[in-house]
């Protein structure tokens, strides 16, 4: 084992985190083609302290099973691209010249903001479920903060 997963493991278990992983049909965050595109789709029931959640992560079919670390390296990946694109949310409008507008863009930028906003969301909804200490400690450990 190694060390990064040890402290996963350790981190985990500090945590009194729990996960029952079960491939699904679909993955609610994903619209559109997405969904046929040799992806494979997993929920993972998160149990803490009187706290439950099912989060969601699809990988390509051929990348092999999935594991607890793998789940929350997506999981942490997926926080730090909102954390990124924190506020471009409110150029949306300013868009509408390039792409057009809700009705008239391309089907890819709707889904695109759709996955975006679905994706934040779950990530908002993990930082309250395990706590802003443990969230942080999570991005560390992955090396995805700014200090890695």
């Amino acid at each position: 084992m190694t060390d990064m997963s040890e402290d996963f493991e350790n981190l985990i278990c500090k945590a009194g985190v729990s996960c029952v992983l079960e491939r699904v049909a679909t993955n609610p965050i994903l619209k559109g083609d997405n969904e046929e595109h040799g992806l494979s789709h997993y929920r993972c029931h998160l149990a803490r302290s009187g706290k439950e959640q099912d989060v969601y992560v699809s990988i390509r079919r051929d990348e092999g099973p999935l594991g607890l670390m793998d789940v929350f390296f997506l999981l942490a990946l997926d926080a730090c691209g909102c954390d990124m694109m924190g506020g471009v949310g409110r150029f949306r409008d300013k868009w509408e010249n390039i792409f057009g507008t809700t009705k008239t863009q391309p089907k890819e930028i709707q889904l695109f903001w759709q996955e975006y906003e679905k994706r934040c969301e779950q990530s908002d909804r993990l930082k309250e479920f395990l706590g802003e200490d443990v969230y942080k400690e999570l991005i560390r450990l992955f090396q995805l903060d700014d200090n890695g």
